[in-house]
């Protein structure tokens, strides 16, 4: 079944692509390589960044992870997506945090509260973009903008409590 999605998927984006191919060709493609280089160094620098949230939640539950050995633990761990399955990740970050004296339901617990972080920030931001659709009802397009800010706004006051520390601690 999942290659016949693969496929499906691969066949409606070449069609798609076959369907601008003049228009693809007549473009003037001009390679700006302060923009190339610009995109590398925000890659790279992105790449850190993205174990922070993880690696904040651990330490502020009371573990002296060191920055440098919790992205490698995050990164590393990341590895065991590409295994069947895509939830492996969780129980390799567990593992690899338990080495560096972190518990493995804190480790877990951590993953899961980042998780909720990240598709809560993911909705907010869906729900600003959907807030500029033109065509709204009256309201809907306020509503929605706040929605936006409020989801994300509750999501890190809730998730930066002592109560969530508490809560996460108990439910592991």
């Amino acid at each position: 079944m999942r290659a016949v999605g693969v496929v499906a998927v691969l066949g409606a984006f070449l069609w798609a692509l076959w369907g601008q191919i003049d228009e693809i060709g007549a473009h003037e493609w001009r390679m700006s390589w302060a923009f190339i280089v610009l995109a590398a160094v925000c890659a790279l620098v992105r790449g850190p960044l993205i174990a922070l949230p993880w690696w904040r939640i651990v330490r502020g539950w009371g573990y002296a992870l060191g920055w440098w050995r919790g992205v490698r633990v995050y990164f590393h761990a990341g590895l065991a997506r590409y295994i069947p399955g895509q939830y492996w990740y969780v129980l390799s970050r567990a593992l690899l945090a338990e080495r560096e004296g972190v518990l493995k339901s804190v480790a877990t617990a951590a993953t899961l509260v980042e998780t909720v972080i990240v598709t809560g920030s993911a909705g907010g931001v869906a729900l600003l973009g959907l807030s500029q659709v033109p065509g709204w009802p009256d309201g809907v397009g306020a509503l929605l903008l706040a929605g936006g800010v409020l989801v994300p706004l509750a999501l890190a006051l809730a998730v930066g409590s002592d109560w969530s520390a508490r809560f996460w601690d108990w439910l592991m």
